[in-house]
């Protein structure tokens, strides 16, 4: 597998989308803490510079997205085909494609959270939470970030059409992040709101406590509760939310997650005919 993993990084040095994604994450650190310190100056704005870090991740998976999709989609059958006939086992060149794209994820999110802490601390200040408490969220996050990458890589695995790749995975990205936006959302309404009601006569305003259509009663909250974790974009909710939550156990969840990808790519692609 060393050789694949070779293989794969010397495609890697000479690929043009991963060498923009640098750039662009370069360039999207330093105008995000270019924009935060115009509005410190400006409006005397406060600004957390954790939030910086966690809230990057919904872009930059979107970017995976892409590259995930481009970078194994260019891997065609042809290419795996002829790995297979000089003696490399399937489950070697899943596991080297894998690691390639995780090596790409976790280096690119650790350059964006570099730059943002050695540059942003001296613009609009240092992280505001227990390194303890940031860490923890942190470490949380990039377990999301792998538990993503191995659905993303399950599909550009199990696929050989690249345009077909491409058009799915973002479709997943689309419908993950829309869902757990959604749900998260709808647990946070309340069964009731107030509205205030101007009257004509007496010139006052009155508050009228209305039924919230929106309110989801708590047997339903409980199960949506337990499938947020399911989604990787819920669990990165989870973990940004200032609500009290044990970060212990989601790491349970992402892992979870990662290895059923994992166990679901090998079965499909082990099964794949090679003509």
């Amino acid at each position: 597998m060393i050789k694949l993993l070779n293989a794969n990084f010397y495609r890697l040095k000479k690929s043009k989308i991963f060498w923009l994604i640098l750039l662009f994450t370069i360039f999207w650190a330093i105008l995000t803490l270019f924009t935060k310190y115009q509005s410190i100056k400006k409006y005397n704005s406060y600004i957390e510079i954790e939030s910086l870090i966690f809230n990057f991740i919904y872009l930059f998976s979107f970017v995976i997205t892409i590259f995930t999709s481009l970078f194994l989609g260019d891997n065609s059958d042809n290419t795996t085909r002829s790995r297979i006939i000089i003696g490399h086992k399937k489950t070697h060149i899943y596991l080297a494609n894998f690691i390639t794209i995780l090596t790409v994820t976790l280096t690119t999110y650790s350059l964006y959270t570099i730059l943002i802490l050695i540059f942003g601390k001296p613009l609009i200040g240092g992280i505001t939470i227990p390194f303890s408490s940031f860490f923890l969220k942190l470490f949380n996050l990039i377990l999301t970030l792998i538990a993503y990458s191995s659905l993303i890589t399950f599909i550009a695995t199990t696929i050989s059409d690249k345009v077909i790749v491409t058009i799915l995975s973002i479709i997943l990205y689309i419908i993950l992040i829309f869902t757990a936006f959604l749900l998260v959302s709808r647990l946070s309404e309340t069964e009731y709101y107030t509205s205030l009601i101007y009257n004509k006569e007496t010139n006052s305003y009155t508050n009228i406590e209305e039924k919230n259509p929106l309110y989801i009663p708590e047997n339903t909250k409980k199960i949506i509760k337990l499938t947020i974790p399911l989604n990787p974009f819920g669990l990165s909710l989870l973990i940004t939310s200032k609500e009290n939550i044990n970060l212990n156990l989601l790491p349970l969840y992402s892992l979870s997650l990662t290895i059923i990808s994992m166990a679901l790519t090998i079965i499909f692609f082990t099964k794949k005919e090679f003509k």
